[in-house]
Formats: C-alpha cells, structure tokens, sequence
C-alpha cells in the first residue's frame, strides 16, 4: 500500500471542483444497474494519478462498501477526512483488484 497524506484528501473535501478538474467518471452499469463508476479522464499530474487510477478504471468499492448508488459515493466523500485506511476495490482490464493506502 501507498501512504497518503490527510492535506491530500481535505483538499478534495474542501473544494468538490478541484475533483472534477482532475478525475472524470460515469455511471458504471450492468443489466441497468449501477455497479461503479468508469474512470474517462484522470489529469495527468494529478493526486488521482498519483494514487495509481488509470483511465478505463472502474471504480467498484471503497473500504468495502460498494458503489452501487450515488448516495453510497456521496457517503464515503463526507467521511473522507474520518478514515485512517483507504481501500478502493477496482476492475482493470478485466481483472479485480485492489488499490490500499494509509492515510497519515
């Protein structure tokens, strides 16, 4: 895992279009639900990249709890300055994986 600094994640929760600067996603579906969300656009510099997503990424879980409405992402981005460890559970290129950081 990665190591993160707390000023990196505050300066998301602090200002929302810093994230749309930096990351673009849509819906993510199978079978009409919503299963995640596709990574289409990650600035290149950005802490996005620097966290390791990649364009065609899809983003499926966070610490555990699946993306699979906007409410489930809008909860985690509110309790984002709360956590110590960050887990994003991810589908690339066909294969799951998951991308760990400690966030300090």
């Amino acid at each position: 895992g990665k190591i993160v600094s707390k000023g990196l994640l505050s300066s998301y929760t602090k200002d929302i279009d810093k994230v749309w600067k930096d990351i673009g996603i849509d819906e993510y579906k199978r079978n009409g639900q919503l299963q995640g969300f596709k990574v289409n656009f990650i600035k290149r510099g950005s802490d996005f990249e620097k966290l390791g997503l990649r364009r065609g990424d899809i983003l499926k879980s966070v610490n555990g709890q699946e993306l699979n409405s906007y409410n489930a992402a809008f909860s985690f981005y509110k309790e984002m300055n709360n956590i110590d460890n960050l887990t994003l559970g991810i589908k690339r290129n066909n294969q799951d994986m998951e991308l760990e950081y400690e966030i300090r």
